[in-house]
């Protein structure tokens, strides 16, 4: 059974998602976990549980691009609540997984090499190419009861090798080693569909907004 979503739930991933991105602890604003991202392709962003007035007075407010809206709900129900210079991006979902016995790292192709390094919160795993580039990574970081799974990447040159399939195996083996034995991270729809074959569930939709760089301001 995949954990259920509450509140709480999407806390400690948030709580996660800025310590893997090294960045300020979230803070609770009119209904939303705040974060300040201060990055250049991010400002901020107002994490929404669910669909609130809020989220129209939070938007409302916001007058510059790179303040993003999340909110966990589908992309229909959050559109009405926002002026019509923002823009809906691509689909995420917020999923997990419940691992009733311990996982088992996938093994990796002829040639490529899997190394953890100790970060600020928790893991960092980094696969080589048998030519000595990254071919892919990713970042676990256990909170209270879960383990945040983040910024997975494949490098486009390394891809359809089974390496998403090894970098989450690998953080999952080791995070139930801690004793943690759920997991939650947010997908795109391409990264769905792998988790899906490694027993991940959906367990809310995770739209986002934003105004666009560039766009017309009213």
């Amino acid at each position: 059974m995949p954990t259920r979503f509450s509140h709480s739930l999407l806390e400690k991933w948030a709580r996660g998602w800025a310590i893997s991105r090294e960045v300020p602890s979230p803070v609770t604003d009119q209904g939303a976990l705040r974060i300040d991202v201060n990055m250049p392709d991010q400002a901020a962003r107002y994490l929404f549980p669910d669909i609130c007035p809020e989220i129209a007075t939070v938007a409302s407010s916001i007058t510059r691009p790179l303040v993003f809206i999340k909110v966990c709900a589908a992309a229909e129900a959050v559109q009405p609540l926002l002026p019509a210079h923002w823009k809906i991006l691509e689909p995420a979902f917020m999923m997990t997984c419940q691992w009733q016995q311990a996982p088992v790292a996938a093994p990796l192709p002829a040639g490529y090499t899997l190394d953890f390094t100790i970060v600020p919160g928790g893991l960092l795993v980094v696969i080589k190419s048998p030519e000595g580039d990254t071919a892919g990574n990713g970042r676990l970081i256990p909170v209270s009861d879960q383990l945040i799974f983040d910024r997975i990447m494949v490098d486009d040159n390394h891809r359809r090798k089974g390496l998403g399939t090894c970098i989450i195996t690998a953080l999952a083996e080791k995070g139930y080693q801690m004793g943690i034995p759920n997991g939650v991270l947010v997908a795109t729809p391409m990264g769905r569909s792998l988790y899906e074959t490694m027993g991940w569930q959906v367990i809310r939709p995770y739209t986002s907004a934003v105004i666009p760089v560039g766009g017309n301001l009213p």
